[in-house]
């Protein structure tokens, strides 16, 4: 895995954001929309940039300098007590003070995605926030080339998401369920679970909104038939 930071003065720019948990404000480093176009995207949404631009994933999770805390903007900001206690515990008390808030390269934009899932699992976040985290890092290593990391994460990512389905924990986020049922079936698909791939293709294909979401609806039933086509031909 390479090591270079990504990124450019012409591409970043410093935003002042705001600690949830011990309330200091730093900077840190963000993409701009307009220079951050994919040249391709994947069926699980994972956006390709050439070599040499930028990638806004690497910059995705914000790092607290002070106290370790690792948190996206998707993050509620209710923090309760117990929560409070176990994030003093587990990461301020042997967090090691040091700044992300710059240019990162690979190595540093992993473990501020490893450093946000550990941070959401002791938060209690949704299902949904944890599966995107992992699906994010995911993506990571597979521009990486490192397939044994991409598909550890991809596992833990379609969990996630069969969690948010069953209890629906992505009411009151950006995500539908349609989309939902879409990833934990498009995950199972690159694991090679293809009976279970099928199973929620057909849940989006039969959805009662799929006519609302129609670019979901395409990809379902397109990675449908491939789903079916390998699964024939391993029986």
């Amino acid at each position: 895995m390479g090591n270079k930071p990504t990124g450019s003065g012409l591409a970043l720019y410093a935003k002042t954001v705001h600690c949830p948990f011990c309330e200091y404000e730093f900077a840190t480093m963000k993409v701009r929309s307009r220079m951050a176009a994919p040249y391709a995207i994947d069926s699980d949404f994972c956006p390709h940039y050439r070599e040499g631009t930028t990638n806004p994933n690497y910059y995705y999770v914000n790092v607290c300098p002070e106290c370790g805390f690792a948190f996206t903007e998707e993050f509620t900001k209710e923090i309760s007590l117990e929560a409070r206690a176990q994030i003093k515990l587990r990461i301020g008390a042997r967090w090691e003070k040091r700044d992300f808030g710059q240019m990162r390269d690979e190595l540093q934009a992993i473990e501020s995605f490893k450093l946000a899932i550990f941070a959401a699992t002791l938060k209690k976040e949704k299902h949904t926030l944890l599966g995107g985290l992992c699906l994010r890092l995911a993506w990571i290593y597979r521009d990486a080339h490192n397939n044994d990391e991409e598909e550890r994460f991809l596992l833990l990512a379609v969990k996630e998401m069969e969690e948010a389905y069953v209890q629906s924990d992505f009411v009151g986020t950006a995500v539908s369920e349609m989309q939902v049922l879409y990833l934990a079936a498009e995950l199972h698909r690159r694991l090679g679970n293809y009976q279970e791939a099928v199973n929620y293709f057909s849940k989006v294909t039969e959805h009662p909104n799929r006519n609302n979401e129609r670019r979901i609806l395409i990809l379902a039933r397109e990675q449908w038939a491939l789903a079916m086509e390998t699964f024939r031909k391993k029986k």
